[in-house]
C-alpha cells in the first residue's frame, strides 16, 4: 500500500471510476438534515477556474482512495490574510489505519501554505474519528450549528 498524494484537477477526480463510490460513502458518513449530498461539478470547476477551489487526491497506484477540497478566501473581519477552509475530506475506510488521512491533511496544509494562506479552517462532524484526530492537530475554536430553513 504505497499512498501518493498530489494536487489534482476537479475533472480528474470526477473521471476516476472510484468517484461515484467515494461520493456515496462520503455522503453516508457526513449527512446533514435537509441537505442531500449532490456535488455540483460545474460549480466546482468554476470555482477551480477562479482559483478558489483546490483539489488534492490520495492514490494507491492509479486508484483514488481519498479526496480533499479546500477553498481559498478572505474573511473581512481579519482584514487581509488569505485563508483556507475545508470543503471536503474523505479517505476510503480500508486506508484510514494506514495514516492516509493524516498524510492527506498534511498535504492540504502544505498546499494551502504554498498558496499563500495564513491558516486553514477544518470542519468535521461531531462524534467522528475525524473530530478526535483534529482535536490533536488543530485548535478547536467554534461549534458549528446547522438549522434547515426549508
Amino acid at each position: 500500500m504505497a499512498i501518493s498524494i498530489r494536487r489534482i484537477m476537479c475533472a480528474e477526480a470526477w473521471e476516476k471510476p472510484e468517484w461515484p463510490q467515494i461520493m456515496k460513502e462520503y455522503g453516508e458518513e457526513v449527512q446533514y438534515p435537509g441537505l442531500e449530498p449532490n456535488p455540483d461539478r460545474e460549480m466546482y470547476e468554476r470555482l477551480e477556474s477562479a482559483g478558489v477551489a483546490q483539489f488534492v487526491g490520495a492514490f494507491d497506484g492509479d486508484r483514488l482512495v481519498g479526496i480533499a477540497v479546500y477553498c481559498k478566501t478572505v474573511v473581512p473581519r481579519f482584514k487581509g490574510p488569505l485563508l483556507a477552509s475545508s470543503d471536503a475530506l474523505w479517505v476510503a475506510p480500508e486506508y484510514r489505519k494506514a495514516a492516509a488521512g493524516l498524510r492527506l491533511i498534511r498535504a492540504v496544509e502544505r498546499f494551502a501554505k504554498e498558496d499563500g494562506c495564513a491558516g486553514i479552517f477544518w470542519g468535521v462532524k461531531k462524534g467522528t474519528r475525524a473530530e478526535a484526530l483534529f482535536a490533536r492537530l488543530a485548535t478547536p475554536l467554534n461549534t458549528l450549528f446547522w438549522k434547515p430553513l426549508r
